[in-house]
């Protein structure tokens, strides 16, 4: 005759919490280029993750009458003046040369 008994084992339940992106926060020149990385309240859930620093410029094309922004490497932003005129050279969608307007 074969007795069969219960087995008493506890059962353990775990959750695991992941860090996911939420949003992205972004920060406006203020005239001396130098870098300022957004600040916003973060509530008890929420962290900042990795710093990083991307750098745009709009040019308005006077012939198209457009504007166009494009992608610019540091030392790029760093030669350019606020409101002042410049020809650039552009090629597949990339600034390859700033030069000052004649």
């Amino acid at each position: 005759m074969n007795v069969s008994e219960p087995v008493y084992v506890t059962k353990y339940y775990y959750y695991i919490w992941r860090w996911q992106h939420d949003r992205t926060l972004t920060a406006e020149e203020h005239g001396d280029k130098k870098v300022y990385y957004a600040e916003e309240d973060l509530g008890d859930d929420e962290r900042y993750s990795n710093k990083q620093c991307s750098y745009y410029l709009t040019f308005h094309d006077s012939e198209k009458d457009e504007d166009e922004t494009y992608e610019v490497t540091k030392e790029q932003y760093k030669q350019v003046e606020t409101g002042a005129g410049y020809t650039i050279v552009v090629d597949v969608d990339e600034i390859t040369e700033i030069m000052p307007a004649e």
